[in-house]
């Protein structure tokens, strides 16, 4: 009986972190989370920059593609499009899952941001990072719905050096909301997914900036 309890918690445990990742792909910070082979995820965001100095960029354009390219490896791309004439920023992520969540355990990832060397936020150098991730609300088996929260914690060097972490919460099966910070700025966001099979709608601040967005995973 007990075996039986461990693999329906197990099983809730996948369904929820799927629900709240796919369609939930998170500006700036890393996780431990990583797509499953054969999904795809493709997103783009406005960001505007705030209270900024005459002849400033204004804003950009970010964006973002990830997808399952083995089991447990996941392979990011970004481009961060600045404005008026700033460099756009073009780089990788790439993330491994070590360990499966459980119902006592969290899921454990390590990754590299920056492997080649791209330009992020005029730093060339590689990012390493160890990052966490774990359901610690969600509705037992066969209960009814109730807000789901996940935690996220992670340490990281360079352009993400120290610890970076937040929290998740899935307030019904369509409306989402998180804060997450990645010691360089805090983010905030609210997300909307009218259907399974429909896009992500987004929006929130990111430090004094403020962004919205669209994602929309693909399943092969």
């Amino acid at each position: 009986m007990k075996s039986a309890v461990r693999i329906a918690l197990a099983v809730a445990l996948a369904l929820i972190a799927q629900q709240m990742v796919m369609g939930s792909s998170i500006i700036t910070m890393p996780t431990a989370d990583v797509a499953p082979v054969g999904t795809v995820n493709v997103a783009s965001y406005v960001v505007s920059f705030n209270d900024m100095p005459a002849g400033a960029p204004t804003g950009m354009n970010v964006h973002i593609a990830y997808a399952g390219i083995a089991k447990n490896l996941e392979l990011e791309a970004n481009v961060y499009d600045v404005n008026k004439g700033a460099p756009t920023q073009e780089f990788v992520v790439l993330t491994y899952k070590m360990l499966d969540e459980t119902a006592t355990r969290p899921q454990v990832s390590v990754g590299v941001k920056n492997p080649f060397g791209e330009t992020l936020g005029g730093d060339d150098d590689a990012t390493l990072f160890i990052a966490a991730v774990k359901v610690v609300k969600a509705p037992a088996p066969g209960e009814p719905f109730s807000p789901v929260v996940r935690l996220h914690l992670g340490l990281g060097t360079n352009y993400h050096e120290g610890i970076f972490g937040g929290a998740q919460c899935l307030l019904t099966p369509k409306l989402g909301v998180a804060a997450l910070n990645d010691t360089n700025d805090t983010l905030i966001a609210a997300t909307f997914k009218p259907s399974d099979k429909s896009p992500t709608f987004k929006a929130g601040t990111l430090g004094d900036h403020t962004w919205f967005g669209i994602d929309y995973d693909l399943r092969f």
